[in-house]
């Protein structure tokens, strides 16, 4: 038998990407202890070893909408096509990890926002802090003002979770605000830890997550089948307390099993997401085409300056680009 492969893709770690001749990535690093036969998939293989890689021209634009069968805001639908096309070359079925971060607390956002309302619930003065914020050239700041003067769980949430913030949508599309909880159409409010990770288990990992995957898989016709959400497993999750799950930290349960096969300085690394450098992108090469896009939206196009000098309305403005 063949030794396993181990497929990595360049794009996990997005914009942050530096290569030179005489560096290697963690990824590689990871896999060369392991003892492991392993491919490395370039973002884009034209510009293997660009600071950072160009946008993949074969999935921008309408190509991306079309594959989605809808406008898809989750950027990361991106590396998940090209990481489905390679795994497709060596194997038909795959495995995907999918659902342990909502299962067994993971996601680094649950305990942002939990730690931060309990800040800024102790501060005085909300209202003139939100003012302040409003002034500083600093666009997470910015992102806070709201937040902070109406102080919520799902607010703070929202700030992490949303291209457009719930309070914005009257700003930009000249449509009545809403809640976070309204738009999502979800009636159980956040009072703790583990009704974030409920949450993004009835609609972040179906609507988004699970959808990403099995387009873009389905696009090359790979079967991705998702263990962790074996509905054994989901009813022993949610049979636990959520002190049990962060007895060792975020989702430790699954991680002391990795131990068990992964040496744990390896395991035991910040946490990075499948993106993609979208921010730079609409400061380069996609910079004259967004703001075809953007120019007759007085909101947007104010946004689109700021973005240019170091603001951050990526997410933002790729939902808009697809529409």
């Amino acid at each position: 038998m063949s030794k396993k492969r181990a497929m990595i893709s360049r794009c996990m770690i997005g914009d942050r990407c530096r290569y030179d001749a005489k560096s290697k990535p963690l990824d590689r690093a990871i896999l060369e202890k392991l003892e492991e036969e392993f491919l490395l998939i370039p973002f884009c293989p034209e510009a293997e070893f660009l600071p950072t890689p160009r946008p993949p021209a074969r999935f921008i634009g309408d190509k991306i909408v079309d594959i989605y069968d809808e406008p898809f805001g989750d950027a990361s639908a991106l590396p998940t096509l090209i990481l489905s096309e390679f795994t497709k070359k060596e194997v038909s079925v795959a495995l995907s990890g999918d659902g342990g971060d909502e299962l067994f607390l993971g996601y680094d956002r649950y305990f942002f926002t939990d730690n931060y309302y309990h800040k800024f619930k102790k501060l005085p003065f909300k209202n003139i802090l939100s003012e302040i914020f409003k002034l500083f050239p600093n666009d997470k700041l910015n992102k806070l003002s709201y937040p902070i003067k109406h102080l919520t769980k799902e607010n703070l949430y929202a700030v992490i979770n949303t291209a457009l913030k719930p309070w914005e949508i009257e700003e930009v599309l000249n449509k009545k605000n809403s809640t976070f909880l309204e738009l999502a159409e979800y009636d159980e409010e956040f009072n703790s830890i583990e009704d974030f990770s409920r949450y993004d288990f009835y609609r972040y990992l179906p609507d988004d997550i699970l959808t990403k995957v099995d387009r873009a898989s389905m696009r090359y016709s790979l079967e991705v089948r998702v263990p962790l959400l074996d509905h054994r497993i989901v009813e022993f999750a949610y049979s636990l307390p959520q002190n049990i799950k962060l007895t060792k930290g975020a989702k430790s349960i699954l991680k002391e099993i990795v131990y068990k096969y992964i040496p744990k300085e390896l395991i035991d690394r910040p946490k990075k997401g499948f993106g993609v450098p979208l921010k730079i992108w609409f400061r380069n090469e996609l910079k004259n085409r967004l703001y075809e896009k953007v120019k007759n939206n007085k909101e947007l196009k104010r946004r689109f300056f700021l973005h240019q000098k170091g603001y951050n309305y990526e997410y933002l403005f790729w939902n808009w680009w697809l529409i």
